[in-house]
């Protein structure tokens, strides 16, 4: 693949295993590998990675050298259905090689990331062992392949939500701005976990403060780090709020800021929270609504951390699970999971607000995005 200094290539996960708990299949999809012009908008398949047919997220490691993603294989292959795959991956061309894959355990992973120095795996799945999820770690070897799982962990506990919080449900894996802590927000449970990383042998222990509270069926699913380091935000799945903490690197702490509502108060139909992302500049939060199919906008305080609503704009399609920031702060990606199709809208950079370029790329099931700018 060649690249033009204007276009960059989107990595988008699909499934038609629209639900974890969906039991038809139908045909599996893949990750499809999409050149993404950053001047128009416009969006062209040039790859597709049959390698994993059906995964739910992806993540690309710090030197860029590597990508590896979550797996449901249905039907299970000798008891296993989650795996976390390995690839290398040519940051010139963007082409990606399928290296090896390890079980994760339960049967909906739902995340993956790496540590910053790229030698840990990090993975959650939903649910799994007495319907409650699991949070694994995986070394990272010299070839970028997935070691043994050197910890494997699940939280105790439920929610006020009878439908949706019967047992704990791990939504989201990620450090800190520092690489000292884990952070794994737990829809079933109302906590984001915090655990400290052990570099040497990849385990997870307590921290100090060992849970952020949310509200009663909140539902916290994912979270982003402003780039300044000192605040937290976090996406509320169930009430369809986004909780902010102000963050303190040296001691380890969380101050609970406010929560804020990510829909319209007129808007009364159902509604889940998805994904969370902040602009390269820190200016722009951004976050997902399904069910009223937008992007919520707000502006940040870089004093206080405190978000001002600008607005919403619609993703001109159905279920928005996930959507991404391209590097350069120009485009916002949406994936409309139940519309089956992807949409670019450009960033006004000084107001934060959205505006739909018009071009659509159909693919069944977009589930995740992650851009990559090539080496040229």
């Amino acid at each position: 693949m060649t690249q033009n200094t204007k276009d960059l290539l989107l990595y988008i996960a699909s499934s038609s295993f629209r639900f974890v708990d969906d039991p038809q299949a139908g045909d599996d999809t893949g990750i499809f590998v999409v050149r993404l012009s950053l001047d128009s908008g416009a969006m062209e398949i040039v790859d597709t990675v049959r390698d994993i047919p059906s995964s739910q997220y992806m993540t690309i490691s710090p030197n860029r050298n590597h990508f590896y993603a979550t797996y449901l294989e249905r039907p299970a292959d000798k008891g296993k259905s989650s795996w976390i795959c390995a690839f290398s991956l040519d940051s010139t061309t963007g082409q990606v090689q399928y290296l090896n894959r390890q079980a994760g355990d339960g049967d909906s992973p739902c995340h993956v990331s790496t540590d910053q120095t790229g030698r840990w795996v990090l993975s959650v799945s939903y649910t799994g062992v007495d319907d409650r999820g699991s949070v694994c770690v995986f070394p990272v070897l010299a070839d970028g392949s997935l070691g043994a799982r050197t910890t494997y962990l699940q939280h105790e506990g439920s929610g006020v939500n009878p439908d949706r919080q019967q047992a704990s449900h791990p939504h989201m894996i990620v450090t800190d701005p520092t690489n000292q802590l884990v952070l794994v927000p737990d829809l079933g449970i109302d906590k984001v976990m915090v655990y400290r990383l052990d570099h040497e042998t990849g385990t997870l222990t307590p921290h100090d403060v060992p849970w952020l509270r949310l509200a009663d069926g909140a539902g916290p699913r994912h979270l982003v780090f402003h780039p300044n380091g000192q605040f937290l935000y976090v996406i509320n799945e169930l009430n369809s709020t986004v909780t902010s903490f102000r963050y303190d690197a040296a001691q380890g702490t969380f101050e609970p800021l406010e929560t804020v509502s990510t829909i319209p108060d007129d808007f009364t139909a159902n509604n889940q929270c998805a994904n969370i992302h902040i602009e390269p500049s820190g200016r722009f939060l951004y976050g997902s609504n399904r069910g009223h199919n937008s992007i919520v906008i707000y502006a940040i305080d870089s004093e206080t951390g405190r978000l001002e609503l600008v607005g919403f704009e619609s993703t001109l399609g159905e279920w928005p699970r996930g959507f991404a920031i391209d590097p350069t702060g120009t485009m916002l990606i949406a994936a409309n999971q139940n519309s089956d199709d992807v949409r670019t809208f450009r960033i006004d950079p000084l107001h934060g607000t959205l505006s739909a370029t018009g071009f659509k790329l159909d693919i069944g099931g977009p589930i995740c995005i992650k851009p990559l700018l090539l080496d040229i």
